[in-house]
């Protein structure tokens, strides 16, 4: 793994090596229609902690970005706190470890920048039953995070900001195998705020993004380089914008 990230031109300095524990592992069960059943053993991922942090260094971060992290909402807390303090863009997306102390969690948003959320997590936060996307984000939103998006998978994906929603439609492609389409849309839709797009692009980017990345086995053979994505981005998608 840390080969594959150093062939990218990703700097591996800040990964921690823990003592005593196996590096986490995840076996993935694929169905003939491309969904999939993950059994994950996080491994030394459980003990990362912020003490170990080389925090100088993130400091000089555009954007952190906090991805489940097995209930460590200590973690998280450090994260988004120093986030604020050094005017760091934080997105965030929790998982059910996370989404489970709910208030911890709603102490965190309004440090948030861009929370990330699957339709089944938006209704555990929201602690009701299965509601339209945007009606759960909007009431997210009222817990003062500054960007809620929701995804639907083939169904698509909605962002509210500013007291619009904008909602996209998933492109149409044949799925082989789901896993890693969560992340490759975070990584989509992040890349494109961070490029100056405006929220309508980068969730078409986020879209396009998983939807290639489910075209193939595995969790990133589908993921779209820069060329790629503006291939994709010519495509027609019909986004919806309304105001709430």
């Amino acid at each position: 793994v840390l080969n594959d990230l150093k062939s990218e031109g990703v700097d591996i300095s800040m990964v921690q090596i823990g003592k005593g524990e196996k590096t986490g592992m995840s076996v993935v069960l694929v169905a003939d229609d491309g969904g999939r059943s993950i059994i994950t053993y996080r491994g030394a991922a459980k003990d990362l902690n912020s003490s170990e942090m080389d925090w100088g260094k993130i400091s000089g971060a555009d954007w952190i970005q906090i991805a489940a992290l097995g209930g460590n909402m200590a973690l998280v807390e450090d994260l988004a706190s120093f986030a604020r303090k050094e005017k760091i863009l934080v997105g965030w997306n929790p998982g059910k470890g996370e989404l489970s102390q709910k208030e911890r969690v709603l102490r965190i948003l309004p440090k948030i920048d861009l929370l990330i959320l699957n339709r089944m997590e938006a209704a555990q936060l929201v602690q009701q039953s299965y509601e339209e996307m945007k009606e759960m984000a909007v009431k997210i939103s009222n817990f003062e995070v500054n960007r809620v998006v929701i995804t639907d998978g083939k169904r698509g994906a909605g962002v509210i900001a500013g007291g619009v929603w904008t909602f996209a439609p998933a492109f149409k492609t044949k799925s082989v195998d789901d896993t890693g389409a969560g992340d490759a849309f975070i990584a989509g839709m992040v890349a494109g705020i961070l490029g100056g797009k405006d929220l309508a692009t980068s969730l078409k980017m986020g879209l396009a993004n998983g939807a290639s990345e489910v075209t193939d086995l595995g969790a990133k053979t589908g993921l779209l380089r820069k060329n790629e994505m503006t291939r994709w981005l010519r495509r027609r998608l019909k986004i919806i914008e309304e105001k709430i």
